[in-house]
This record gives C-alpha cells, sequence and structure tokens, in this order.
C-alpha cells in the first residue's frame, strides 16, 4: 500500500511486460534520475552548511505548505502540527530542537506566522522565502520535475506519520 502526499501519475508494470530492449531504453533515464538525485542532495548540502537555523527553519516551512499544507493565496499557507515535531524538523534540517523553537518564536514576533494547538499558519510567505534565501524548496529554486533527493521531507513526514501510528512494518 502506498499513499501519496501530493498529486501523482502511478504506472503498474509487470517485470514480464518488459523485454532486454525496453530495459535498454530505459537505462538512460535512470542514469539521469540518479545524477539529478546526486546534484540535489549537493545542492541542499550546501545550502544546509552555509545557512542559519532561521534560513533553514523558514525554508522547511515553506517547503511543507508545499507538499502538505495548504494555500490561501501566494502570501499565506497553513500545516497541521502533526504532520512534524519539532524535533523532527530539527533532524531534517540539522539543527537543535531549542534553535527550531527560538526560529518559530522569532516568527510569530515578526508577524509571520500563527501558532495555533493544531496548526501553524504562515502569514507572510514572501518573507519567509526572503528570509530562506530561495524559492520553494531548501537549497534552490523549485523546478518540476526533477526527482527529490535524500532525505526527502515528504519521506520524512511519510516515516514521522508512521512512526505516530505505530506503523513500522511500512518503513
Amino acid at each position: 500500500t502506498a499513499v501519496a502526499l501530493t498529486a501523482a501519475r502511478v504506472t503498474e508494470l509487470q517485470v514480464e511486460e518488459l523485454d532486454v530492449l525496453e530495459r535498454v531504453q530505459l537505462l538512460p533515464s535512470a542514469v539521469e534520475l540518479v545524477a539529478a538525485q546526486v546534484r540535489e542532495r549537493e545542492d541542499r548540502a550546501v545550502y544546509l552548511r552555509g545557512s542559519s537555523a532561521q534560513q533553514r527553519v523558514a525554508a522547511c516551512l515553506c517547503e511543507l505548505v508545499r507538499l502538505v499544507g495548504r494555500t490561501s493565496g501566494p502570501h499565506r499557507g497553513r500545516v497541521e502540527r502533526g504532520v512534524l515535531t519539532q524535533q523532527e524538523m530539527a533532524q531534517y534540517i540539522g539543527c537543535a530542537r531549542d534553535a527550531v523553537n527560538k526560529a518559530l518564536a522569532s516568527f510569530v514576533r515578526s508577524g509571520w506566522i500563527e501558532l495555533s494547538a493544531d496548526h501553524i499558519t504562515l502569514v507572510d510567505v514572501p518573507a519567509l522565502r526572503l528570509l530562506a534565501g530561495r524559492g520553494t524548496t531548501l537549497g534552490r529554486p523549485h523546478v518540476s520535475p526533477r526527482p527529490s533527493a535524500g532525505p526527502d521531507l515528504r519521506d520524512v513526514v511519510r516515516r514521522a506519520t508512521r512512526a505516530r501510528r505505530g506503523d513500522f512494518a511500512a518503513s
């Protein structure tokens, strides 16, 4: 069983359906996908090394809204609080949990986000993007359809959700 967090096109193929010629034709695409993943991992590593905790938290919030949140116009977004804990966000962006907490408090004081018990509202997405220093994905402007690099935020959210449900077999 699989759950898509965003729109997806899925095709099921049986191994028998592919002959040797088709596999050879798929090889360049497979190499291109692997190369794109390597590029994205390097881009993300460079971004994480060269950015502050506040920049990383801002980037992560923008990415969460894009992947699993709801938007209300170009300037506002909303993410359910249960998607990622502060600890999980800290692990994903490579900083301490208290740095995430301080960044969120700073964003509230700046009027960029509002916190409630069940969700985070991004009040000023452009300000968060500007602080993050990029478009909508960690480290570089969002371009589609490049594959996600790991750890992909969608994978982090899926694992966290399964762990909270106790569904460890699906990992």
